[in-house]
């Protein structure tokens, strides 16, 4: 048997092994919680044969809507284009659960939502490009917070 040595976590929390940590914890819990998520729409129009451009214009929309108490929508909207071989769109929302006093709200739903919501758009672009006469794309990795932060720049400057 292998004994590993313990993490070091949080203050509070660094007398207490990984193993004896319960993910209902209100220290390690997230202040985001998605209840649900959902494809709304998943469209793909194949306009020609497999090409070898590495060209993959890309973009991303985040658009949340308040539900009531502690209760949002955040929609992810992809849209990906390899020309003169596909166009794609592909929307997911999470119905979403948070303290509407939350200090970081605005971050936590888009940034953090969409960062969770994200992984599910790429595998779905993987399965829907790994059919015959095409390459399967693998988006990379986002940061999400850079986005975030260049939209609030674009809506100071208008």
């Amino acid at each position: 048997m292998i004994s590993l040595p313990v993490i070091p976590l949080l203050p509070d929390l660094q007398k207490r092994r990984i193993n004896e940590m319960n993910p209902q914890d209100k220290d390690i819990r997230s202040v985001l919680s998605i209840k649900h998520f959902i494809f709304n729409s998943i469209t793909f129009e194949r306009i020609g044969f497999r090409n070898d451009s590495q060209e993959l214009p890309t973009s991303f929309s985040v658009n949340v809507e308040k539900q009531g108490e502690n209760n949002y929508i955040v929609t992810l909207d992809v849209n990906v284009e390899k020309k003169g071989e596909f166009k794609t769109d592909i929307s997911i929302s999470g119905y979403c659960e948070i303290d509407d006093n939350h200090p970081q709200l605005d971050t936590i739903l888009r940034v953090n939502a969409p960062a969770i919501l994200f992984p599910y758009v790429r595998a779905q672009l993987s399965l829907l490009t790994a059919q015959p006469e095409m390459s399967p794309i693998v988006l990379p990795v986002v940061n999400f917070q850079k986005i975030y932060e260049h939209s609030k720049e674009n809506a100071a400057e208008n």
